[in-house]
């Protein structure tokens, strides 16, 4: 009887601290994958910004030309194409964490990508920054009355 109790006891101890053990080592795991795909996130929102900023160098180059050639309109387009390939991607990576945590930032790069395709905040006529649609046709922002 008293070997029985004694196993019990040993039993009992020895189960709460595996529980206590897995319980400790699931929420590890599960801060790291949250840290993982925070680390990818992080990575893709730099893609996006990096491509934004490389989109300057075609946009410049059609600004600047009186009659943007061929070649001027499809950099331009490559570049945009980057770039919202890169805000898609984004996106994507946002909506891996949890929709509470997920929101805010899926909102924020949205944000981003309307105010670099031109979509100003508080205008439904979409006038912006951008000087050629994807398309190629050429378009610059209406200026102030």
């Amino acid at each position: 009887m008293l070997i029985g109790a004694g196993l019990m006891i040993m039993g009992t101890v020895c189960g709460v601290t595996t529980i206590r053990n897995l319980s400790t080592d699931y929420k590890l795991y599960s801060n790291g994958v949250l840290g993982e795909r925070a680390g990818n996130l992080a990575g893709r929102v730099m893609a996006a910004s990096t491509a934004v900023s490389l989109e300057r160098g075609p946009t410049n180059g059609m600004l600047g030309a009186n009659t943007p050639s061929d070649t001027q309109k499809n950099a331009l387009i490559a570049a945009r194409t980057t770039t919202d390939q890169a805000f898609e991607a984004a996106e994507r990576s946002a909506s891996a964490l949890s929709p509470d945590q997920s929101r805010p930032i899926v909102d924020a790069i949205r944000q981003a990508k309307d105010q670099v395709g031109g979509k100003h905040p508080a205008s439904t006529a979409g006038q912006g920054c951008r000087v050629m649609s994807a398309s190629g046709r050429l378009w610059v922002p209406r200026q102030a009355a």
